[in-house]
């Protein structure tokens, strides 16, 4: 008995990513001013996160769209609700 395999190929196009510079820049400041309000360095943070400090320093900055789960994680760190670092006023 012989099988033979068809295989289609679907190219899609790739969506482009949404990014709201504002949005994230915000988000960096408000990471930044409650880090700050606790008496954190960068360093110290990114060692309760075990993140590496670049990672703590882009997202401040708002060079990276940090993930979900590392907004949760530096929120914790920092002792404050995810949702105080996500509402802009």
């Amino acid at each position: 008995m012989i099988f033979y395999c068809t295989c289609h190929f679907v190219f899609v196009e790739r969506q482009q990513q949404y990014r709201d510079e504002k949005i994230i820049q915000a988000l960096g400041e408000r990471i930044r001013n409650e880090r700050l309000a606790r008496g954190l360095s960068q360093q110290e943070l990114a060692n309760l996160c075990n993140l590496e400090l670049s990672q703590i320093n882009r997202i401040e900055l708002g060079k990276i769209n940090t993930s979900v789960s590392h907004l949760f994680l530096i929120a914790e760190k920092l002792g404050v609700p995810p949702q105080e670092l996500i509402t802009f006023k």
